[in-house]
């Protein structure tokens, strides 16, 4: 809101603002939160800062369930292989490259599924090292998880 009072949001993002955003925060329906408030028992807001600045992902610790919606911090599965690689709307590349290198390897050692907004057949997947770095493990059906631990 501010780069719009500014005058340096771009177009898109203003008339997405004045179409979906502003008028559910006009009615009162929307409480402002920050990184690590809790939603709900195991689900927990986090701070995903690079593609925009005050990104939040959704993290889930429920159980063995544990899941990391991410937004857009991932826009493409060849960001796996190679986290370095931003997209032309990331606002801070080396920051992006940084906060997915932090999830690719949280998804790795938490075994967390790893559920981006934009990833187009599979839209989901865990995370496995191999001699490279990262690695994408897809699955179709949640009983199909062990493939990443292997």
């Amino acid at each position: 809101m501010a780069q719009r009072d500014a005058g340096s949001a771009p177009a898109m993002h203003v008339l997405a603002l004045e179409d979906s955003v502003l008028p559910v925060v006009e009615a009162g329906l929307v409480d402002l939160v920050d990184d690590g408030y809790d939603v709900a028992k195991g689900l927990t807001l986090t701070h995903l800062p690079g593609h925009t600045a005050h990104q939040l992902g959704l993290r889930v610790d429920r159980g063995d369930a544990r899941a990391i919606f991410c937004g857009d911090a991932l826009h493409s599965p060849v960001q796996i292989i190679d986290p370095e690689v931003s997209t032309a709307f990331c606002a801070d590349p080396r920051i992006a490259a940084a906060t997915r290198r932090g999830l690719l390897e949280d998804a790795v050692e938490a075994n967390r599924l790893l559920v981006p907004a934009h990833f187009r057949g599979h839209r989901r997947a865990h995370i496995r090292c191999n001699s490279a770095g990262f690695e994408p493990v897809f699955s179709c059906h949640p009983g199909q998880t062990e493939q990443a631990k292997e």
